[in-house]
């Protein structure tokens, strides 16, 4: 059961991680994105073993792939927020005098 979580977990950061490549986070910390990536995959995990009542299980294919669409989600859902809440105005990067 551990080593399944710690499997949900590892996918959220990773996937987290790749779409923070392909974001603009307007000089944000990417750590809130790939928390809510790893919240998205771990949420959908146990939606998935509580409904197909599959039990958790390391390396299940069809645990693995909710895992990763529940991290898709998360990540999107924390970009959707973010840009909602996020100044309009381009980043500005501080010169020296």
């Amino acid at each position: 059961m551990i080593i399944a979580i710690g499997t949900w977990i590892v996918i959220g950061v990773v996937i987290g991680a790749i779409g923070c490549k392909f974001v603009d986070l307007r000089g944000d910390s990417p750590l809130f994105a790939i928390l809510g990536a790893v919240g998205g995959s771990v949420v959908a995990s146990i939606l998935y073993a509580l409904i197909s009542g599959a039990g958790v299980r390391p390396w299940d294919l069809w645990g693995l792939t909710f895992a990763s669409l529940g991290a898709i989600v998360g990540a999107i859902a924390f970009h959707i927020i973010r840009a909602r809440f996020a100044a309009r105005e381009r980043f500005s990067v501080r010169r020296s005098y």
